[in-house]
């Protein structure tokens, strides 16, 4: 089996026309669909769209800009395996456009980007140098995936896509847009001879893929010693930690979804949900925010039995992981606030049954080895409820809950 290398350059500088899109094309649901090549003079709108979805980022963090400035999504789709790489070509070399590109892992893949869940596969921030004309993008001979803002190369390195992958890449114009640019592509295919040798390839034996986990802080700095939980695993997979901060997954499998809950010392604990799609290796980065006063911890499925102090048993993963997270952070002290299901006033009972509530999430930390000096509780009654008229079950459990916030730490 020989690959074969083919290169194809698609030159626009000769195009005579530019693409201009639309307010919808600069947010991520109305992403414009181009398929193994990007073609053409492009016009990015002004704007952010109907939605900011990157924003609030530190300017060193190498992974995204600060916020959407003037922005354009494009929905690139891949029908071959390809060395995937392209050049962003200002028209006017004064004007500086940045880029990041996602892997589309299952649906609703947008709300992911927008709620932090999930890392670009490459991006470049660097600073525009008219110098040399501004261009940037993916380009062989760099072996940086991202580059930060100020002195950072202006090119990254390809992408190796294979076929039936998807990706959303951004772009954004940060000082405006007066002009556009051209947009010029280059991928490499790989194709194979007519003739095969059977026996040789059914002799090859794979390794079993595996999927490389770490983290990050807000600057993009690696979070060191984690902890991981993981819902969907089968008995054929297996978790390897002897490198405290960079876990590998073996044995995963291609077309499964998995639930992935990261615990480290000093940062908020955050799930993220993964869906599997490749049989090769595959490394996730994931972004935690530090604990700071105030921190409210996601654990949404902590539940009661309506007008009860009574637990739910689907509250179990979530209490499980509070539990670790708490032993992962002995430094940190934590309010458990009840909250119920009701209608107007605030009554007593109200007050009362939320108490009970935060009482018996307590309880069970106690229970689990918890120190109680790392636990208060309060009853919220009904003061800060979610849906006011709440017109679902699913509703009324949001309601009758509790809130873990941090109140100090030491």
């Amino acid at each position: 089996m020989k690959p074969i290398l083919v290169i194809i350059l698609f030159a626009l500088t000769n195009i005579g026309f530019g693409q201009k899109f639309g307010k919808e094309q600069s947010d991520c649901s109305g992403a414009v669909v181009f398929y193994d090549s990007i073609t053409g003079s492009i016009n990015i709108p002004k704007g952010h769209g109907y939605k900011m979805e990157i924003k609030g980022h530190d300017i060193r963090n190498p992974y995204f800009f600060t916020k959407e400035h003037n922005t354009l999504w494009i929905k690139l789709i891949f029908t071959k395996d390809a060395k995937f790489e392209f050049f962003i070509r200002p028209d006017l070399p004064t004007e500086d456009y940045d880029f990041s590109i996602f892997k589309i892992n299952g649906d609703n893949y947008c709300d992911s980007i927008a709620t932090n869940k999930t890392l670009p596969v490459r991006s470049n921030i660097c600073r525009k140098k008219p110098e040399e004309k501004s261009v940037t993008g993916l380009k062989d001979g760099y072996d940086n995936n991202f580059a930060a803002a100020g002195g950072s190369p202006s090119f990254s390195a390809p992408l190796l896509a294979i076929a039936g992958e998807e990706y959303y890449l951004i772009i954004d114009g940060p000082y405006g847009t007066i002009g556009g640019f051209q947009f010029e592509t280059i991928y490499a295919e790989t194709t194979t001879e007519d003739t095969v040798d059977i026996i040789e390839i059914t002799e090859v034996k794979e390794s079993p893929p595996k999927i490389h986990i770490s983290a990050v802080d807000q600057t993009g700095a690696k979070i060191e010693s984690l902890s991981i939980e993981i819902e969907g695993l089968r008995s054929t997979e297996s978790i390897d930690n002897e490198n405290i901060d960079d876990l590998t997954i073996n044995n995963f499998r291609r077309l499964t979804r998995y639930k992935i809950t990261l615990t480290s010392k000093g940062y908020e604990q955050e799930t993220f949900n993964y869906f599997h799609k490749t049989t090769r290796d595959s490394t996730l980065i994931f972004p935690l925010k530090k604990l700071t006063i105030g921190s409210k911890l996601k654990f949404e499925h902590i539940s009661f039995i309506g007008d009860k102090a009574t637990i739910l048993p689907s509250s179990a993963s979530d209490l499980i992981l509070l539990t670790s997270f708490l032993k992962e952070n002995p430094h940190i002290n934590v309010e458990i606030g009840g909250h119920v299901n009701a209608r107007g006033r605030n009554k007593g009972i109200y007050k009362k049954l939320s108490k009970e509530r935060a009482k018996a999430i307590v309880d069970y930390l106690v229970d689990k080895n918890i120190k109680p000096t790392q636990l208060t509780y309060v009853g919220y009654g009904n003061s800060k409820i979610i849906y006011k008229k709440a017109l679902t079950e699913s509703q009324s459990k949001a309601n009758r809950r509790v809130e873990v916030i941090v109140t100090s730490i030491e």
